[in-house]
C-alpha cells in the first residue's frame, strides 16, 4: 500500500477533516467572488444556527446524562453543559455583532495555531 499525502489536512475526528475541506473552499470561492453577497450572508446564517444546535446538543446532553450517571461530583455532564452553553452564547455574540463589523478588506486565514497575537 502506497501512502500519499492528501491535498487537505486529515483530522483525527473525520468530521474535521470535511469541514476543513468545505472551509478551504468556500474561503477560495469568496475570494475568486464566485459568491454573492446573498451567497455569503446564507453561509454566514447557516454557520450560527450550527453552532447554535451543536452548542444546545452539548447542553442537553450535558443534562440528561447527570441522572444516569454514577459521578458524585458530575464533572463531565457540567463540563458539557458549560461548554454548550458557551458554544451557544458566542453563536449569539457572533450574530448579533456581525452587522455592526465593518467589512473593509477580505481576512486570509492564517493557519498558524495559536495565532501569532496570543489570542
Amino acid at each position: 500500500m502506497t501512502e500519499r499525502n492528501p491535498p487537505f489536512k486529515n483530522h483525527s475526528c473525520g468530521l474535521g477533516t470535511f469541514l476543513d475541506i468545505a472551509n478551504r473552499t468556500i474561503s477560495e470561492k469568496c475570494r475568486n467572488g464566485e459568491y454573492t453577497a446573498a451567497d455569503i450572508d446564507v453561509l454566514q446564517t447557516n454557520v450560527f444556527m450550527s453552532l447554535y444546535h451543536l452548542g444546545n446538543i452539548a447542553e442537553t446532553l450535558g443534562m440528561e446524562r447527570i441522572d444516569y450517571m454514577n459521578d458524585p461530583y458530575n464533572t463531565s455532564h457540567t463540563a458539557l453543559m458549560v461548554f454548550g452553553r458557551a458554544v451557544q452564547e458566542m453563536a449569539y455574540t457572533l450574530d448579533t455583532i456581525t452587522p455592526h463589523i465593518r467589512k473593509a478588506q477580505p481576512i486570509v486565514a492564517d493557519d498558524t495555531f495559536p495565532p501569532p497575537n496570543g489570542c
